[in-house]
C-alpha cells in the first residue's frame, strides 16, 4: 500500500530510532536497555529475597516440629508413670552429627493452682509439664508441652 504523501511504503507501527524517520534502525536505544535491564534486575532481587525468607522459615519450622514431637514423646512416656510431685526427670537427647544440638528435656509434676477453674478436682488431676531447651545456631530455645493426669489421692494407711 502507497502513502499519498511520499512514494516510500506506508508502514502503520512508527519506526524506532532518532525522531522515528530512519528506516534502518530498528534497534532499542541504550535508555532502554538500561531501564529494561534495571527492571528486570529489580524484580529477580525481590523474588530471590522472598524465596530466601521462606526458606529461611521453612528450616525453622521444620526444626521447631522435629522438637515438638520429641517433647511430646517424651511426655506421654512420662503420662503412664509421672514422676513424683516435687522432682524433676531430666533427659537429654543428643545429636551424633553436631554435638552442640543436644536436647534437654525436663519434666516434672505440679498441682493445680487454686485460682484455677479445676480446682475441686485439685485431688485427682495433676499437670504434668515437659519443658525442652536446645542451642540453634548462637540461639538458645525453648519450647514446653503441657498435659493433664488423672492422679487420685492415695488412702492413708492405718
Amino acid at each position: 500500500m502507497k502513502n499519498k504523501n511520499t512514494d516510500k511504503a506506508f508502514s502503520p507501527l512508527p519506526l524506532r530510532g532518532y525522531g522515528g524517520t530512519c528506516p534502518l534502525s530498528q534497534a532499542f536505544t541504550l535508555i532502554e536497555v538500561l531501564m529494561a535491564m534495571s527492571v528486570l534486575t529489580f524484580v529477580v532481587f525481590i523474588v530471590s529475597n522472598l524465596q530466601i525468607r521462606q526458606l529461611n522459615r521453612v528450616t525453622f519450622e521444620r526444626d521447631r516440629i522435629e522438637h515438638i514431637f520429641l517433647i511430646k514423646r517424651d511426655l506421654f512416656a512420662h503420662f503412664t508413670k509421672p514422676p513424683e510431685e516435687g522432682k524433676k526427670n531430666i533427659n537429654t537427647i543428643e545429636d551424633q552429627k553436631n554435638p552442640d544440638n543436644n536436647v534437654k528435656l525436663v519434666t516434672h509434676i505440679e498441682n493445680i493452682q487454686s485460682k484455677s477453674s479445676l480446682k475441686e478436682l485439685k485431688k485427682y488431676i495433676k499437670i504434668l509439664t515437659t519443658d525442652a531447651t536446645w542451642k540453634k545456631g548462637s540461639e538458645v530455645r525453648e519450647l514446653s508441652m503441657m498435659s493433664l493426669v488423672f492422679k487420685p489421692a492415695m488412702k492413708e494407711k492405718k
